[in-house]
This record gives C-alpha cells, structure tokens and sequence, in this order.
C-alpha cells in the first residue's frame, strides 16, 4: 500500500531532522533516482540540511563564532542542530535554546564563558529583530494614584533581556568584535556583570546595570508588583534607589504598560 503524504513527510522529517536510519530505506524506496542512487540523494539533502542550520548560527552568532574559532564553534553548533532542529520556519528566530545546550555540552566546558555569550549575542538578535510596541512612560506613571504604585505590574516588552554573568561579558563582545589586529586581552576573572538589553529603533542597545536595578527589573518581568520588586532589590543591594530605576526603566522603555488604572475618580478609595 502507498504510503499518504502525510506519512511520507513524517518519514522525511525523521530521516532528516531526527537523523532516524530506519525510516532512511522506507523513504528512499519512494524518491525519483534521476541518476542518483535514491539513498544517497536522500543523504545529501539531509546533510545540506544540517550545513544550513550550522550557517544560520554562525550568522546570528557570527562574534561569538570568531571568538572561540571556527571549527570548535560549527562543531557545537552541528550537535545542537542534531539535537534540537528548528521548531519554525524563521531561522533568524533559531537558536534560542543553544546557549542551554552548551552549558550541558561536556566539550563546552573549555569555554564556561561560552552560554553566556551566546545568551548576550541572542538577546542582541532579539532586540534588533523586535517590533516596535507599547511601553511604560512618564504621563502614564504620573497619572497613577501613589497609593496604587506598590501594586502596579507591567507587561513584558518584545526584545527587551535581562543577563546576569559571572564573566565581563561586554569586554569580551569588544574583544570578539574587535576588528585590529591587537585587541585588548580580556580577564576572565575581573569580576561579573549584569546587563540590560533593549531594542532602540531598528538596532539593539545595552547598559550595565547595579545588582539592585539588576533585581528590581528582573522581578518586574517576571510579573511582581512594584512593592515586590522593590523590596527584591533593596535585599540585592542595600543601596538600591527606587526612583533611580524607575527613571532608567522609562528613560529606555524597558517596562511594558502598567496593569494598574490611573486614579482620576473623584471618591476612588
């Protein structure tokens, strides 16, 4: 009996996507030769597959691919692409989930600085890749009752990330993307940093930021109120200052529309 379509792809997708050898010589049966052997014709589509994937990483991940080298980069980036294949049709999209893959590769671990580069690179993606949307600003904050602020939450905003690394994670994206020919050496041990990551018109922009604003927007996107966030970071860093990161938050729109109605009610308790 004729395999459907719908098996036919099934068996495609796990001689391809899954590397599956045992549904190889089923599909292969139903694959024009067109003067080459169905099996090998298979074959190469499956391996072309795979380059593509290894060269859209590298173009997402193209610093951090020169960083670390080449061969060691693609090498990565194939078992990754073995083991999780794109779940949709942008590639640009792909790659969410490497810097997770790397940080349980065993051959990773020559470069533990390694996830934490790619989540930086990735959030850049993001960022530049992010549509244009809502934020939360200065009239709207103003026109909330204060007695309502320690309850106000935000929506999260496309393309904004948050990074905590134990590694100097902006020295070593000069240093990957630095194109001399003597760029500065980059000590590993100088300590670690916590970013902000945001889109600013069609490009991607970031700031460092200190523990406490680190906490305080982290809590924010992770759906706390204000109050929570607040008392999150002042645990983080006894000299967080609640104003100070409010005002970093709106000046690069890093917090999403308030969830909290402005008071303009006569009478409203």
């Amino acid at each position: 009996m004729n395999p459907s379509l719908r098996e036919l792809q099934a068996g495609m997708a796990r001689a391809i996507l899954a590397g599956d050898p045992a549904a190889a010589p089923a599909i292969a049966a139903w694959i024009v030769a067109d003067g080459i052997d169905p099996s090998r014709r298979l074959g190469i589509h499956a391996n072309h597959y795979r380059l593509s994937l290894v060269e859209a990483l590298g173009t997402t991940f193209a610093p951090v691919r020169r960083l670390v080298g080449e061969a060691y980069f693609d090498a990565l980036a194939g078992r990754f692409a073995a083991a999780q294949p794109p779940a949709g049709p942008c590639l640009f999209e792909y790659g969410g989930d490497f810097a997770d893959f790397c940080a349980g590769d065993a051959a990773a671990a020559a470069t533990p600085f390694l996830p934490d580069m790619l989540r930086f690179a990735f959030a850049l993606n993001r960022a530049m890749q992010a549509e244009p949307a809502p934020v939360l600003d200065v009239p709207t904050l103003a026109a909330i009752d204060p007695r309502q602020l320690p309850d106000l939450r935000s929506a999260p905003v496309p393309g904004v990330t948050l990074i905590a690394s134990r590694f100097p994670l902006t020295a070593l994206w000069r240093l990957a993307t630095d194109a001399s020919d003597d760029p500065a050496p980059v000590d590993l041990d100088a300590g670690g940093e916590r970013i902000a990551i945001w889109p600013d018109g069609d490009r991607p922009a970031w700031i460092t930021l200190e523990p406490g604003d680190h906490a305080f927007l982290a809590a924010m996107a992770a759906g706390e109120t204000l109050g929570a966030a607040a008392a999150a970071a002042a645990a983080a860093d006894p000299m967080f200052h609640l104003a100070g990161a409010l005002g970093l938050a709106l000046r690069h729109g890093l917090l999403g529309p308030s969830q909290v109605l402005p008071s303009n009610l006569e009478g409203t308790t």
